[in-house]
């Protein structure tokens, strides 16, 4: 229900800046986030500290003419009700059923004008469907406790935790260990040279849930096609399938992280043709010696094998590798930041011969981000 979805924004950050609660740039900020992090509106508000969960609930139920639906109602749910939904059904919709008085179905929806969703709800189950406003982190939060859901959604269970480690690394002080990947090893073969990002200097830094597809090719992928998925991407998702299904072919593995704040967080990894299953729990923090705090603040690709650490060994031990085993670590930037970090092992001779691809790859997934956020500009503003 992505047409619904986007009203539903669009509606919000027009009402939000109406009563002054948050700037035009505040507004733009929000769906930058939305293409690179793949948060909805609520959320991204509530994450960077705009509005109050509280006041946003209250809005959107003065302004939609709606019930509010709180978190204690949605984790409080009896186990008849949850036998009688589908975990298909809530998730194309993004609802969540909450309370059954006779024949009137109480159902928690980020957008209460979804009136298919309301209808087809209420054909299938033969309720009638009151409609409650809840934020959609709140949901996600219930579907995660009461339906199996994928990593995907599993996004804004992590909100809550990232903020505490978040907290917690700015008391950490850690010894001055080196954390970079031992360049002087490399220097006689490769120059470690800052890669050419200077096309991102204008842009600020900055879901739907869409399966992961970079397993199911059975044919080669070739650069030049997965060049054109990247122009055709339709969402941030579909980039990162693009780009870890060619690397993973190229390099037989290949991990693929989001930095958030003060944590790196697993998004897509693919080994030996098979999909990394548990990279939901991945989650790195960055105020530990580490190859991706190295490359958060050098902003720069490194190469060869990764010191020991106990962040590099979480790295290793998801990726079934040694510790003396050879990488390209390279950044995706945008405004000069790292948004995303790309992993992959090799040989060194390969790595060094290679890198300039990988190089090349991660800016045009660059490009691929900066066209999805002008594409989101003009369809939400």
């Amino acid at each position: 229900m992505e047409k619904s979805t986007s009203k539903i924004h669009a509606k919000l950050g027009e009402v939000l800046l109406k009563e002054n609660i948050i700037t035009v740039e505040q507004l733009k900020d929000v769906l930058k986030q939305q293409i690179i992090y793949g948060t909805r509106i609520g959320s991204s508000l509530i994450e960077m500290g705009y509005v109050d969960e509280a006041s946003l609930a209250h809005l959107l139920s003065v302004k939609l003419g709606v019930p509010v639906a709180g978190q204690k109602e949605l984790m409080s749910v009896s186990k008849e009700l949850i036998r009688t939904f589908s975990e298909e059904l809530i998730l194309k919709y993004h609802v969540m059923p909450f309370r059954l008085e006779r024949n009137r179905l109480s159902l928690a929806m980020t957008d209460p004008t979804d009136l298919q969703a309301i209808d087809e709800i209420a054909f299938i189950t033969g309720y009638v469907v009151q409609p409650f406003i809840a934020l959609d982190v709140n949901i996600s939060k219930a579907q995660a406790k009461y339906f199996q859901i994928n990593s995907g959604e599993r996004r804004y269970q992590l909100m809550s935790k990232l903020k505490l480690m978040s907290a917690e690394a700015n008391q950490l002080k850690e010894e001055n260990e080196p954390v970079s990947v031992v360049k002087e090893q490399v220097a006689h073969v490769v120059q470690i040279a800052p890669s050419p990002f200077e096309d991102f200097a204008s842009l600020n830094d900055v879901e739907q849930k869409n399966e992961c597809t970079y397993c199911e090719q059975s044919q080669k992928c070739i650069l030049e096609d997965i060049l054109k998925e990247f122009a055709s991407a339709s969402s941030r998702d579909t980039v990162a399938d693009a780009l870890v299904r060619y690397l993973g072919q190229e390099f037989s593995t290949c991990l693929m992280l989001i930095v958030r704040g003060t944590v790196a967080v697993g998004w897509r990894g693919i080994t030996n043709g098979a999909k990394i299953t548990n990279l939901a729990d991945l989650s790195l923090m960055l105020g530990k010696p580490s190859v991706v705090q190295d490359l958060v603040e050098s902003r720069d690709s490194v190469v060869g094998p990764l010191l020991n650490t106990a962040v590099n060994r979480q790295i290793l031990e998801i990726l079934g590798l040694r510790v003396e085993t050879p990488m390209i670590v390279q950044p995706v930037l945008m405004l000069n930041k790292v948004v995303a970090v790309i992993m992959v092992p090799a040989e060194m001779e390969v790595l060094v011969h290679r890198l300039d691809e990988v190089r090349l790859l991660s800016r045009k997934a660059s490009l691929a981000f900066e066209m999805l956020i002008i594409k989101n500009k003009i369809m939400m503003i």
